[in-house]
């Protein structure tokens, strides 16, 4: 099929006013003056702080109720509590472990958790109003703590 010069002339004149027709109203509307608005304005500032707000107490108060509901971390109901915990490796531990009246010393390791020592006396645990100082690697648990520690690993290389 042959297309003729004056042919392809008239299609292309035809397109470019077509395209011109449709966008004119875009045209227009570009060269239209945009009003002078504040972006930051107060009202603006003030939505956004409260949207902020809104949604960190919107995830504060699901941590507390997931907290409440299933017992997560940070729960004061808690039948077990960690007494002390003490790293051996670079990823084993040691630590004393109460339930009820009964602490135990257990080994945790990746792949397994085992019982160390089941402690006939207590070792005290910080009272809620105590300095830290008092308990630090020098404090009376902490030497307790490696006491016990010692007491075991002689036992097991004998």
């Amino acid at each position: 099929m042959h297309v003729r010069p004056a042919q392809l002339r008239s299609g292309l004149k035809a397109l470019l006013r077509f395209t011109a027709g449709a966008l004119a109203p875009v045209a227009a509307h570009a060269a239209a003056p945009v009003p002078a608005t504040d972006p930051i304005g107060p009202a603006s500032v003030l939505q956004l702080t409260l949207s902020l707000a809104a949604v960190v107490a919107a995830i504060f108060g699901l941590g507390w109720i997931l907290r409440r509901l299933h017992g997560l971390p940070g729960s004061t109901h808690r039948a077990l509590k960690v007494i002390a915990t003490l790293p051996v490796g670079t990823r084993e531990r040691i630590a004393i472990i109460q339930a009820g009246d009964t602490q135990v010393l257990i080994g945790l390791s990746p792949g397994r958790i085992q019982t160390l020592h089941v402690l006939e006396k207590p070792v005290l645990e910080k009272p809620a109003g105590a300095v830290s100082a008092a308990i630090g690697p020098e404090g009376p648990p902490a030497s307790r703590f490696k006491t016990l520690f010692d007491r075991e690993r002689a036992q097991c290389d004998s």
